[in-house]
């Protein structure tokens, strides 16, 4: 299962598109580099964070 992770993620990874992911409370799990140039914001800066602006808890942006 791992190798199967990897090859999806190797996958996202290399998308021209921006592409996230998000827990059931809305938390950013993933961002994938073309998010990155995308948005401006780095991976290590937006993961954890809400993604949206209207409550849920936790950071948001």
């Amino acid at each position: 299962m791992p190798l199967q992770i990897d090859f999806y993620k190797m996958m996202v990874d290399h998308l021209a598109e921006g592409v996230y992911f998000v827990d059931q409370q809305r938390r950013i799990l993933y961002w994938n580099p073309a998010a990155e140039r995308l948005t401006g914001f780095k991976a290590d800066q937006i993961l954890g964070y809400c993604c949206n602006s209207g409550g849920g808890g936790g950071k948001s942006f």
